[in-house]
């Protein structure tokens, strides 16, 4: 992306090649094809870039990479990412950090993999087919703890896309964050309010927890005298 918009293309396709030393233009040339040829070598990784840094121009460095890694087709890569995207889950995760790791997989996958359709409403109707699928695929994903979540979401008239299926979960999120944290100021404030505590350092949240723990031991207590 760098050296295409840099105008820089010539010098790995060989629009621009090589003029004699003692052309006016090499000089030029030079320190051009050594900008392009550092661009290539630092975007592989060291253990493959180490490979091509003897390669004398740009071009060269990237027939012999295409050569040694490319098979003809992107076929594999797009095996590769879309087992990525069906092995992907939230796993305790951040919501935000599960959904954007899916949306860069399926863009990586899209700019492989594009729409085919020609026709106008054949290209919508695609489109729709493909948020569908991806929204099952990103509720799928979420932690169980939000299966009532992932039941309304699958409820929405019309249908929606991954984005609006993505800020409802987000949405949702934060609601029982918010609960969460009511809750437990809520304990906190009454267990000071009848006088109950646990030590004259202790906070309300802590003291929240020591009636809560209390109350599972009487109810256990309870359950072995049945």
């Amino acid at each position: 992306m760098y050296i295409s918009g840099k105008d820089k293309l010539g010098y790995i396709n060989g629009d621009f090649p090589q003029p004699p030393e003692t052309d006016l233009t090499f000089r030029r040339w030079r320190t051009e094809n050594a900008i392009v040829k550092g661009c290539l070598i630092n975007s592989m990784k060291p253990s493959l870039g180490a490979n091509f840094i003897r390669f004398p121009t740009a071009k060269q460095v990237w027939d012999s990479a295409a050569t040694t890694y490319f098979d003809g087709t992107d076929t594999s890569q797009v095996y590769d990412l879309r087992r990525h995207v069906t092995r992907m889950k939230q796993a305790g995760g951040s919501i935000k950090k599960y959904y954007n790791n899916l949306q860069g997989l399926w863009r990586e996958i899209y700019f492989r993999r594009p729409n085919p359709m020609d026709c106008d409403v054949d290209i919508q109707k695609y489109n729709l087919i493909l948020q569908e699928d991806r929204v099952y695929t990103f509720l799928d994903g979420l932690d169980d703890q939000l299966n009532k979540t992932r039941s309304d979401v699958l409820q929405l008239k019309p249908f929606p896309i991954v984005e609006q299926a993505y800020a409802h979960v987000r949405w949702e999120e934060i609601r029982q964050t918010i609960m969460t944290s009511r809750a437990e100021i809520t304990i906190g404030m009454v267990m000071n309010s009848k006088g109950l505590k646990a030590g004259c350092h202790d906070t309300p949240m802590k003291t929240g927890f020591f009636l809560l723990e209390q109350i599972h031991l009487k109810k256990y207590r309870l359950h072995q005298m049945e």
